[in-house]
């Protein structure tokens, strides 16, 4: 009996074992504390009407999405839209610039965000963010820029290929003061390259896609 008990208990411990390491492996499929790929129910920002615009007003004290144009009819559900959702200066949100993300919405999903960091200051800190919340990048590029100083600074870019999400950061755009980071679902990504593959044989047909990743 006390055999049979003691078989029980390693059995039992064989099939919870596994349960633990993918939960400890699992994908955080949060940004900023908003779940991606379920509903998206961040309230608008308050409009007010300026003479003959309607714009909105950021209190910069809470949570909200405008719309864009500001004017836009809102009293449908969000479908298929990009928003820019308002953050309140916070410890959490201190690696956006601005305060400010870009939301993808598809079928009134968060399938999508993008956000812009300060670049080559704070790269260090944005990417030390990102590897403690989805852990190694699985590809990262390495490059030396130099100013018209004469100053260099190191600029990369990085990439975690993740069962459910497709993240990537770009240490440094169009100037040094500015960076990228991009969040999608399986979805929003396979939304985004569809888009992004059409607009680029529209306009440039003889232009193939030289990404690195």
């Amino acid at each position: 009996m006390k055999i049979l008990k003691s078989l029980f208990i390693k059995i039992a411990w064989l099939l919870v074992i596994p349960v633990f390491s993918s939960l400890a492996m699992a994908t955080d499929m949060n940004i900023f504390g908003l779940p991606l790929g379920k509903k998206f129910i961040v309230p608008e920002c308050k409009k007010i009407k300026n003479g003959q615009q309607v714009v909105y007003r950021i209190s910069g004290n809470e949570v909200c999405f405008e719309k864009l144009p500001a004017d836009a009819l809102t009293s449908d559900e969000l479908i298929k839209d990009s928003v820019i959702i308002n953050f309140p200066k916070s410890e959490g949100t201190k690696i956006i610039s601005g305060y400010r993300m870009l939301a993808l919405i598809l079928d009134g999903k968060l399938e999508g965000a993008g956000f812009n960091t300060d670049g080559a200051y704070n790269s260090g800190m944005v990417f030390e963010n990102l590897k403690g919340k989805y852990g190694a990048p699985t590809g990262l590029i390495e490059k030396v820029v130099e100013n018209r100083q004469g100053n260099t600074f190191d600029t990369f870019y990085a990439i975690w290929n993740l069962s459910d999400l497709f993240v990537s950061f770009q240490s440094v755009r169009n100037s040094l003061n500015n960076g990228l980071v991009s969040i999608y679902t399986k979805r929003g990504k396979k939304w985004k390259d569809e888009r992004l593959r059409k607009l680029t044989k529209d306009r440039f047909p003889w232009l193939k896609d030289k990404r690195p990743f």
